[in-house]
């Protein structure tokens, strides 16, 4: 997990950057769950997506 971020409208995009995220690397953005810890700027350093069945 990179990031774990809430915001207090619903949002219709996300613009992340950070010297975590490599080029040509593959990321996953989830939408819902809890995030949790010490929030700084708007991110958290823990949290819990959403798990989803198939």
């Amino acid at each position: 997990m990179l990031a774990t971020c809430t915001t207090q409208v619903e949002s219709s995009s996300l613009v992340y950057s950070s010297a975590d995220v490599q080029s040509g690397g593959e990321y996953t953005v989830v939408g819902g769950g809890t995030a949790s810890g010490e929030e700084v700027g708007g991110l958290t350093d823990e949290g819990t997506p959403v798990t989803t069945s198939s």
